[in-house]
């Protein structure tokens, strides 16, 4: 039996039809389609297989794959903007538990993520958010930098204040943990860029914050150096901190030179 050759004339009429559809309709007959929708793809996933999911997940990447390497530099940009508005409109419409429902699954998302993938994966995916990252800071303007760091300021917030005190003390622990080891990996001149680009930081901190913020920074290091003057032993012993831990500091000790023994007094004479 001869094999039955695919109408391609019939669905690019269907396509074209369906086009205009989505054309002329109103937005209440929109938003009613895409309610319609999203229970379509709730109700497949929800009976879909362990087996189904993954072949589904396979197929989507490498459509995804073979979109983007098709697409000209217009069209990305014409993707990339559609995105952006679709996704704020999206953040736009949702209500305060359907927030907390799509970051409590991203997190869970990305956390299964970093755990199934190893480390070439993980070392190609830290190189492209870090391309992706320069990119996106060298194509912003003085405004859209501005809001960016203003969201960010009120996103640390708002995290800071969610978090309990043990997620907050695990999160401190990770925090020690990720600078040492980006301090031991780095090379001098990594080192001396680093510092140079923290002292142009602070530097340009200090001069854009208000009279009321510098105030308040003041403040606040006073109450953090008193609370760890409290939190210091009092039973006779001190906790002796080497200066030659003070090689990878912001600033340049030098470890021949044991400052311990080595105090200089107002008027600039050495004392022992």
């Amino acid at each position: 039996m001869p094999r039955r050759r695919p109408n391609i004339g019939r669905s690019t009429s269907a396509a074209k039809r369906l086009r205009l559809n989505r054309n002329s309709e109103n937005n209440e007959e929109r938003e009613l389609r895409l309610s319609l929708d999203r229970e379509r793809h709730i109700s497949q996933r929800l009976r879909e297989s362990s087996a189904e999911r993954n072949a589904r997940l396979s197929l989507d990447r490498e459509r995804h794959v073979s979109q983007r390497l098709r697409e000209s530099s217009a069209e990305r940009n014409v993707r990339l903007s559609l995105d952006r508005e679709r996704y704020v409109s999206q953040r736009l419409r949702e209500s305060s538990a359907e927030r907390d429902v799509r970051l409590s699954l991203d997190r869970e998302r990305h956390v299964s993520q970093r755990l199934r993938e190893s480390s070439a994966e993980r070392n190609v995916r830290l190189s492209l958010d870090r391309e992706r990252h320069v990119s996106q800071r060298l194509r912003e303007s003085s405004a859209e930098r501005n809001v960016r760091l203003s969201l960010d300021r009120e996103r640390y917030v708002s995290q800071r204040l969610r978090e309990s005190s043990a997620e907050r003390d695990l999160r401190l622990s990770l925090d020690r943990e990720r600078h040492v080891s980006q301090r031991l990996r780095e090379s001098s001149a990594e080192r001396n860029l680093r510092l140079s680009l923290d002292r142009d930081r602070h530097n340009a901190l200090m001069e854009t914050e208000t009279s009321e913020r510098r105030q308040l920074r003041l403040q606040n290091d006073r109450i953090r150096h008193i609370n760890f003057r409290n939190n210091m032993p009092t039973n006779g012993t001190q906790n002796n901190n080497r200066w030659s831990n003070k090689e990878y500091s912001a600033m340049n000790y030098s470890t021949t030179i044991d400052y311990q023994n080595y105090r200089i007094v107002c008027i600039g004479s050495p004392s022992i």
